[in-house]
């Protein structure tokens, strides 16, 4: 991946969103995006570990539920298209259903559905399911106690060179007191 070079704050303004003096930010005026049903605001702040963010806010009510939206995003990110799956993402997470449906045509809430591979937390779970796989795919064998308990006896005299503690440990884990 690249290095984090795009600024999310010029992302977001080329994804629609408009300046908004009524939103307190770092970087003023703040900056919101109007989905037609749900009014999303966004702000450059120093988050609580100190790390300066873009916070976003809003409050969506439907008839059924009310959810408060509330995520932040890095001050810079890798690719535009990680900015748009981002904020679907969390919008996504929040909805009814779990999709967001906004009352008026947002192109790019499409896209950032087709972009969520790109999201760091896809990416690691992509990441752990390859690693379970590949450890799945390991040789491996299960062996019944009976027919182990002669090389166990042979390593706990030593002849393999192994000590008695590893034969008690061995014997141990497989729930038998040596």
């Amino acid at each position: 991946m690249p290095a984090a070079s795009i600024v999310t704050w010029d992302v977001l303004q080329d994804l629609g969103f408009a300046p908004d003096a009524g939103v307190m930010s770092d970087v003023m005026p703040g900056l919101s995006y109007d989905f037609g049903n749900f009014k999303l605001t966004a702000s450059c702040v120093m988050n609580l570990r100190f790390g300066e963010v873009v916070l976003f806010l809003g409050g969506m009510i439907s008839r059924d539920r009310a959810a408060f939206v509330q995520f932040e995003m890095r001050r810079s990110i890798d690719f535009k298209e990680l900015c748009a799956a981002w904020i679907v993402s969390q919008l996504d997470e929040s909805a009814d259903g779990g999709c967001f449906t906004p009352a008026r045509n947002v192109p790019w809430v499409d896209e950032g559905r087709r972009n969520k591979h790109l999201l760091p937390w896809e990416i690691e779970r992509v990441r752990r399911e390859s690693e379970l796989e590949v450890y799945r795919e390991r040789p491996s064998c299960a062996v019944e106690r009976d027919w182990l308990r002669l090389p166990l006896k042979k390593l706990a005299r030593g002849s393999v060179g192994q000590s008695v503690t590893r034969y008690r440990q061995a014997n141990c884990a497989m729930g038998r007191s040596g």
